[in-house]
């Protein structure tokens, strides 16, 4: 297990709780429930390169194994957020950069130093100056050039702030993006990438524009337009070259990870799987792939359906070793990870945003199930249980994924 290594109180109340990343000496978990923990050198290949193409063989995906957190991100840390009233949140996305994170949870953008203090909020619903209609879907925090931007669905345009959260103006698109990311170049140029309807006349699903909305060049949509629902998404990884450029389909089908580079999207990754293709999508991160599987959906109330989550295959980026894994908290206790970490908006992170009441469930869990744990992992989890109010604002855990 891994020891809470200091506890100290910042301001706005807010407590920040750093974790050693692998502390030497300390005993790890073997197993948690039926599940053994491993690492990625103790799984088998399911992977192969098929020229420049990394194709993993989900057709028989094995037993569920465990995997510990601190195995895959470095610099781990557990944030209480303000727990002034205007800084209360609920879950939803967060957008990080080294030095803040920007949290959507479904009413206002609420931004944070990365110490959890409240900073204020960014824009607000509407369709005036600094608005957004419906709801942000990306955002991006440009420290050097000291601006947040915010692209909003079916947009037309990117709304810009500093970093005080003052509204500076928008930046016309070149092409209407109904849901999209972008990312600011070095060379003063947007690239921006747009889930791409096929009644839509647009032909680009990745262009690189000016601040005015000039095209330079983008990639043409050709098969990858879908059909247009709103339930179909458009994802962002990482690339040694760039960024990665993936969709989930409601239309479950034969779908690939492209690289995007130099204005070109080169097939990357993708699986085979058995008779029926289920609903999936593939991520990129930094020292592996991803790719989560989704049962059939369940109808919930009339009209509306949720999606039953299954444990995501990981695949080592180097080694191509996999399988199925349940990702655990080991910085906390012997605890598996919500599935939110899946859909984190950031691909560099880790990033998993707890209500104050399921934190302190899962450690209270903990506890009472697992009778190995040793002295100082009951110390460790009583310390942090007495920290915790149902009157707290959100927790946040954030990592860094290793390469």
């Amino acid at each position: 297990m891994i020891d809470l290594t200091k506890i100290t109180g910042i301001c706005a109340g807010a407590i920040l709780l750093a974790m050693c990343g692998s502390c030497s000496g300390e005993k790890k978990l073997a197993t948690i429930g039926d599940m053994e923990v491993v690492t990625f050198d103790d799984m088998e290949v399911i992977g192969s390169r098929e020229g420049g193409l990394v194709v993993a063989d989900l057709t028989s995906p094995g037993a569920m194994k465990a995997m510990l957190l601190s195995d895959l991100a470095n610099d781990i840390e557990l944030i209480k957020l303000d727990p002034s009233d205007e800084a209360l949140v609920r879950s939803g996305n967060v957008w990080l950069s080294d030095k803040r994170f920007i949290i959507y949870d479904g009413n206002e953008l609420k931004h944070f130093d990365r110490s959890g203090k409240y900073l204020g909020k960014i824009g607000s619903k509407g369709n005036g100056p600094g608005e957004y209609f419906i709801a942000p879907y990306e955002v991006t925090i440009d420290e050097a050039g000291g601006r947040i931007y915010v692209l909003a669905y079916a947009a037309d345009k990117i709304l810009t702030y500093d970093l005080d959260g003052k509204f500076t103006g928008n930046v016309p698109l070149a092409r209407k993006a109904e849901k999209g990311f972008m990312e600011v170049n070095p060379d003063s140029t947007l690239t921006v990438a747009s889930l791409t309807f096929t009644v839509n006349d647009d032909p680009y699903t990745v262009w690189r524009q000016d601040f005015q909305g000039n095209l330079i060049e983008g990639v043409k949509a050709g098969h990858l337009k879908v059909e247009p629902d709103y339930s179909n998404e458009i994802y962002k990884g990482v690339s040694d070259s760039g960024f990665t450029y993936s969709l989930f389909l409601l239309d479950a089908q034969a779908d690939t990870l492209y690289d995007y580079a130099q204005g070109t999207l080169r097939p990357d990754f993708t699986a085979r799987f058995a008779d029926k293709i289920p609903m999936h999508r593939y991520s990129s991160f930094p020292g592996f792939y991803m790719v989560y599987l989704a049962g059939e959906p369940e109808q919930v109330a009339p009209g509306t359906y949720q999606l039953s989550v299954q444990a995501p295959v990981l695949i080592d980026r180097a080694t191509l070793r996999g399988g199925r894994v349940a990702l655990v908290l080991d910085v906390l206790g012997p605890i598996i990870a919500d599935d939110e970490w899946i859909f984190g908006k950031n691909p560099e992170y880790f990033t998993l945003n707890l209500d104050p009441g399921d934190l302190e469930e899962s450690l209270r869990k903990a506890l009472t199930e697992n009778t190995d744990l040793t002295d100082s992992d009951r110390e460790r989890i009583n310390g942090l249980l007495d920290t915790i109010s149902p009157d707290d604002n959100n927790y946040l855990i954030i990592g860094k994924w290793k390469k």
